[in-house]
């Protein structure tokens, strides 16, 4: 019995993986270096490292469930917009918080 309950705890441990959201996208804020408002629109760019439709989706279901519903564009398998404050510093937090989000794969 013990083995069975080991061996169940192992698969389960390794169907249920998660990875905060800064390992798997690379990411354009729509701010520039030398211009803090150089902002075009309300959304921030997110593009995998490992595009799949899988990881995409994925990423797509975690930022919503953080955020709420239509808060994710799926442009591809490849990139996701995600809607993100306009101010600059009200930005750069929110960029942080979304970075550190755990996403289950």
């Amino acid at each position: 019995m013990r083995l069975f309950i080991t061996s169940m705890l192992i698969v389960l441990s390794s169907a249920i993986f998660s990875e905060p959201l800064k390992n798997l996208v690379l990411i354009n804020d729509g701010l520039d270096v030398e211009n803090s408002e150089n902002i075009s629109d309300d959304y921030i760019r997110l593009t995998l490292l490992e595009p799949s439709y899988q990881s995409a989706s994925s990423i797509k279901l975690s930022i919503e469930v953080w955020l709420g519903p239509d808060m994710v564009i799926l442009n591809s398998k490849e990139s996701l917009k995600v809607q993100a404050p306009r101010d600059s510093s009200q930005r750069i937090q929110f960029i942080s918080a979304l970075l550190a989000l755990e996403i289950s794969l």
